[in-house]
């Protein structure tokens, strides 16, 4: 299964865009999703989700191949396998994703924590993704090609696809581009907005998200992860900014998690040092 969805199109009055998509693909290519440096995102995480939603994924709709490719030298495979051999091979794939759905319930069963038991369900797991950008050029340029990875062209075209047939909205300078802002209760002031959208963002880790939204318990995480450094679900909220120059990874935006001074706080050598002393006991370190 691979879906997208454009969830916030938006642009400046210079004509800058920025787009937040919604995004499920095969975990087998967000490696090569992330070497995209453009993207601002969130995903949800194999650390987060109890194994027994992991294991019923996987056995309710395991990630397959988009096409199975016969075996050749080079990066690129060859014509797809034909009748009795795409058979076994589509068989076989399937039947690992039942072993390994027995091994991580087994791995569980040995006391065995989920940040480790469910990492042998990754090869048949899709992962959800909170992504947004203000250049995607580069991106379809490379993904959106014959010499792609099947899986990543299908998610790449598809994206290319949803965002030709999309009009942005026109912001204003110094107004908000709210991923979700379309789906809050009414009477809510732009800063609780943005607060709500960026916990929302942040849920896509545990998967937790769905369209009923609970604002206090939003705007309390929020506060939580503000105080911890959690700054990535920062990035997908973005004021139309006139300064002229990037900021972060966004042109003619200026990411949320820039209005906070403590979001890329330099610190100091004791303070690195004290950080250091935290370290587990079971973690051994040369000097």
């Amino acid at each position: 299964m691979i879906a997208t969805q454009l969830l916030l199109h938006s642009a400046n009055p210079d004509g800058q865009e920025i787009t937040t998509w919604l995004l499920t693909y095969p975990r087998i290519i967000h490696a090569e999703f992330m070497t995209h440096r453009v993207f601002s995102r969130n995903a949800s995480s194999s650390r987060a989700i109890p194994i027994q939603k992991m294991c019923a994924a996987v056995e309710d709709n395991p990630a397959q191949f988009e096409y199975w490719g016969g075996n050749k030298a080079g990066m690129q495979a060859g014509a797809e396998l034909q009748a009795d051999e795409l058979a076994l091979a589509q068989h076989r794939w399937l039947q690992g994703a039942k072993d390994a759905v027995k091994l991580a319930q087994a791995l569980s069963e040995s006391g065995l924590h989920k940040q480790n038991a469910n990492r042998v369900l990754e090869p048949w797991s899709h992962i959800t993704v909170i992504a947004t950008a203000t250049s995607l050029g580069n991106f379809f340029a490379l993904r959106a090609h014959p010499a792609a990875q099947p899986e990543f062209q299908t998610l790449a075209y598809r994206m290319l696809s949803a965002y030709l047939h999309s009009a942005p909205e026109i912001k204003a300078w110094g107004e908000w581009h709210i991923p979700f802002g379309d789906r809050m209760p009414a009477g809510l002031s732009e800063a609780d907005r943005i607060r709500v959208a960026t916990a929302r963002c942040a849920r896509t880790s545990y998967l937790t998200f769905d369209n009923e939204i609970d604002v206090a318990k939003d705007i309390a995480l929020h506060d939580q992860l503000a105080t911890a450094g959690h700054w990535s679900p920062f990035e997908h909220c973005a004021r139309a900014d006139d300064a002229g120059h990037d900021t972060g990874n966004f042109k003619g935006w200026l990411p949320y998690r820039k209005c906070f001074g403590t979001e890329n706080r330099r610190l100091t050598r004791e303070e690195l040092y004290r950080i250091l002393s935290t370290k587990p006991a079971w973690l051994k370190i040369a000097p």
